[in-house]
């Protein structure tokens, strides 16, 4: 059986959510689950035979097997259907617009950021083709009204309109709506509406009108609230307070619509709280005094607002997107902007501001055109806007000036200092500044119940998280799981990989850990960063969350301790960039700034900042692994910077030891036919200052280089498989390009192989004796007698084949020192001897030490007569 519930004390919103699930699922029986909400028990009152809702004795709850949950995620709030209910064997499919985290019991989350629950449910009903009756779309109307406030709360979106439109074509009736939602007053109310009336005054702060109300009462009066929206409506009124005394108390309830009137700020100053619109205190004082202390509260508090057109620059400067970066810059510096906007044909097309230019100073790409740097997610602001909502969208957006429009045109610039200059009087609001000149990701902390999903970690390192959690408690420090591992926990991937945020005093509690774990630790004092080397194998490695400053294109960055969104947006890819809390505090929590699990889930490799490949190109042969490995693929914008980033980037600084290492990760899996399409997209080798052709006709020395290593790995030889795919998709390397390179001297010679397997090859076609072939090819490593399979076809090939499985496995019982005894004196007589014992055991099979001796001493005795 199928049910459909909802909170108990359910309100419109409620019992619209549930009218609309019956229509996406017909089986389910809507069910009751408690006490109703008076405007639902009087519309229910009028309208029961139409709806049939079940209440809870009329159900059979073992029968259950699948609820429809709406307008709730708090099971605390469905009365005794929570413990009626077998939650670990029914499917849950949730509908609500309150914000939540992740839920373990939910199966199906369809919940969304909307004004209305019932929202949700009319959407799918409009992608599904479903039309409902006149009563069905009133009831559904009704709930959406109610819950945006007639569409006017800030909650309110433009799916709610929509939906709204499609109830009204299906036959919704207004004038029933019109009647449920004008909720009248009670006669008592009514009478301290006109005494509040009569006793009003306005107050004016810079053209910003707030009027008060009062009034002294010998009874108690129920519903203030009502009674201050229904002055506020019929008065039509921006902003109001009613301070009413009854008794002892003085309670005071304010409403407003004004944006720069926080009604939640001016009565939590006295006492009490509330949100933008909505507000109430109660005070212990007489009625005048307590008139006093509101409007003391609201001078204190509101601001005038100002307007855009005021503090605006005008006329604006503009360039065309193909003006090179060095123009833009001589721009700036002539007329001191801190940014320009880029128009093209009339039209904005992206802004470029001075912390963009100093990123592109600093990667000597002043030759460029803009297009390739500047910010293209512009926003605007309209010249009769407020100077605080221009702030907010800076705030928001974290962008130091915004294109001011008038009738669609481009009339004038506000920056970051005018709206201080005006609003603020100080140079720099309170908030992060990102030091990167635009980010390519929306930063929006997202938290997810990720208490489970630990749990599928291998029992011993459950364990050391478990560790790991009470020494962090101990210690007053908060520590986070972060990197591969967490991103590879999503995907269901093994990774053993232990890497720890750490915020608060890292030196001390890796200190305290390495005593718990009864290990030793090492710490790097310059970056922060420490590492515990436990006996089972595993190593946990620690760093302070900090910012990365690179001074230099590939330059190592310099450190400063920092929060955690600031730790995890100095990462690679967003897919990278979570967290998961390890103490007490924070256990289990998944925290996502930068829209990582959106991305897992598209499978999408997206970097987090336009500069990000020229500081670490590094980057960009990790990204390569990640898509090999995971079988994502780049973001647009990604793929574009990397191609950039390659073309343009100034690799001289950047250590090759380090390009070398992300190599040999790459390189250390088996390729298959991506690795060519990857690499004839981005040029990786350009970092080595190589530049290989690498295309589809490659990949067939790459399937032969596959199958020969796996011949090899089958035959547990230990091969250094990352040289071989380098060797193999560089057709080798000159010498004097190895140079700086890190290697040791087995690697260099290995990656100049190629130079002399021509040379090799010939010699294998006229040194047919196994004696020949054995010493054309003993004196070479395991990887370079590989690389002479790839490279050879036919009978040579046959020969190297002959050589590794035979040839090289024969070895001699006897040596020198056995010869001597039989007689011979030492000089190179003795190699000649023991070649032919070779030869003799190669041919004949000699297989023991006496056969050897006896053979070496025939050829002896030949010697001596």
């Amino acid at each position: 059986m199928d049910i459909i519930i909802t909170h108990e004390l359910t309100d419109l919103d409620g019992l619209g959510a549930m009218v609309a699930a019956r229509k996406l699922y017909p089986q389910a029986r809507p069910v009751f689950p408690g006490r109703l909400h008076r405007m639902v028990r009087d519309f229910m009152a009028l309208y029961k035979d139409e709806i049939k809702i079940y209440q809870a004795r009329d159900i059979d709850f073992s029968r259950v097997t699948r609820v429809i949950l709406v307008d709730t995620h708090n099971l605390d709030k469905i009365g005794s259907l929570r413990n009626r209910l077998d939650w670990d064997r029914v499917e849950v499919i949730l509908y609500d617009h309150h914000p939540h985290e992740c839920l373990n019991w939910v199966n199906r989350d369809k919940s969304s950021k909307v004004g209305s629950a019932t929202t949700i449910l009319v959407e799918e009903i409009i992608e599904n083709g479903i039309s409902l009756n006149p009563l069905e779309a009133t009831i559904c109307a009704l709930a959406i009204y109610a819950d945006t406030g007639k569409l006017t709360y800030r909650n309110t979106t433009s799916s709610d309109a929509r939906a709204l439109a499609f109830l009204l074509d299906n036959g919704a009736n207004l004038k029933v709506i019109n009647e449920f939602l004008e909720e009248s007053l009670t006669e008592q109310q009514q009478e301290v509406m006109d005494l509040l009336i009569e006793n009003k005054k306005d107050i004016d702060i810079n053209g910003i009108k707030i009027t008060l109300f009062w009034l002294e009462c010998d009874n108690y009066v129920m519903g203030l609230n009502r009674i201050v929206s229904k002055i506020k409506a019929v008065y039509r009124l921006p902003s109001l307070f009613i301070i009413v005394k009854m008794g002892n108390k003085v309670e005071v309830v304010g409403r407003s619509s004004d944006e720069v009137v926080n009604v939640g700020q001016i009565c939590e100053s006295l006492g009490g709280g509330g949100h933008q619109g909505a507000g109430a205190v109660q005070l212990h004082t007489s009625l005048e005094k307590a008139k006093r202390e509101v409007i003391r509260a609201i001078k204190e508090t509101v601001r005038p607002p100002g307007k855009v057109r005021d503090i605006m620059s005008s006329p604006v400067r503009t360039v065309n997107p193909d003006t090179r970066i060095g123009e833009v810059e001589k721009i700036l510096d002539k007329y001191g902007h801190t940014g320009i906007v880029v128009c093209e044909n009339g039209e904005i097309v992206g802004v470029f501001s001075k912390r963009d230019l100093n990123k592109v100073k600093e990667h000597d790409l002043l030759h460029s055109p803009v297009k390739g740097y500047m910010s293209t997610d512009v926003i605007t602001i309209d010249v009769d806007e407020t100077i605080r909502y221009a702030q907010k969208l800076m705030v928001k957006y974290d962008i130091g000036r915004l294109p001011v429009i008038e009738d669609g045109k481009l009339v004038g610039i506000v920056t970051r200092s005018d709206i201080l200059s005006s609003y603020y009087g100080m140079k720099t609001p309170h908030q992060h500044l990102n030091r990167y000149g635009s980010t390519l990701v929306k930063i929006k902390e997202e938290k997810y119940d990720f208490r489970r999903v630990l749990k599928r970690l291998p029992g011993e390192v459950y364990s050391l998280l478990n560790v790991i959690r009470r020494e962090a408690d101990k210690h007053d420090v908060r520590v986070y799981l972060v990197g591969g591992m967490v991103r590879d926990l999503i995907l269901g991937l093994e990774n053993n990989d232990l890497d720890f945020m750490v915020e608060g005093n890292i030196k001390y509690y890796l200190r305290a850990l390495s005593r718990t774990f009864e290990e030793n630790y090492t710490y790097n004092d310059k970056f922060k960063t420490g590492r515990i080397r436990l006996n089972s194998g595993y190593n946990l490695d620690f760093a302070v969350a900090r910012s990365e400053v690179y001074t230099s294109p590939g330059a190592l960055p310099e450190v400063e301790t920092g929060e955690i969104v600031e730790d995890l947006f100095r990462r690679d890819f967003t897919v990278n960039a979570l967290a998961i809390g390890v103490d007490s505090q924070n256990w289990g929590t998944l925290i996502d700034f930068f829209g990582g699990i959106h991305d897992i889930e598209h499978k999408k490799l997206r970097v987090l900042h336009r500069f990000s490949f020229l500081d670490d190109p590094t980057r960009i042969i990790r990204g390569l692994r990640l898509a090999l490995r995971l079988g994502f693929s780049f973001q647009d914008k990604t793929n574009l910077l990397m191609k950039e980033a390659l073309k343009f980037g100034n690799f001289k600084r950047i250590s090759k030891p380090r390009i070398i290492k992300e190599f040999s990760l790459l390189f250390s899996k088996k390729m298959d036919r991506r690795i060519t399409g990857l690499l004839k997209q981005f040029p990786i080798f350009h970092l080595l200052d190589l530049d290989p052709r690498v295309d589809e006709s490659k990949f067939s020395i790459i399937k032969r280089a596959e199958c020969i290593l796996d011949y090899f790995r089958q035959k547990n030889y230990n091969i250094k498989e990352w040289l071989i795919r380098m060797v193999v998709l560089l057709d080798g390397v000159e010498e004097k390009k190895l140079a700086n390179w890190g290697l040791n001297r087995g690697e260099r010679e290995i990656l100049t192989f190629p130079s002399v397997i021509d040379t090799i090859i010939d010699k294998l076609r006229t040194n047919s004796t196994p004696l020949k072939l054995k010493k054309l090819l003993e004196g070479f490593t395991l990887e370079q007698i590989l690389l002479l399979l790839i490279y050879t076809e036919g009978k040579e090939r046959k020969q190297v084949y002959k050589y590794i499985n035979y040839l090289s496995k024969v070895d001699l019982k006897i040596n020198g020192h056995d010869l001597i005894e039989l007689g011979l004196k030492p000089g190179p007589v003795i190699k000649e001897v023991l070649d032919k014992v070779w030869e003799a055991k190669v041919d004949n099979g000699l297989k023991t030490r006496e056969e050897e001796l006896r053979f070496a001493r025939k050829i002896i005795g030949d010697k001596l007569k």
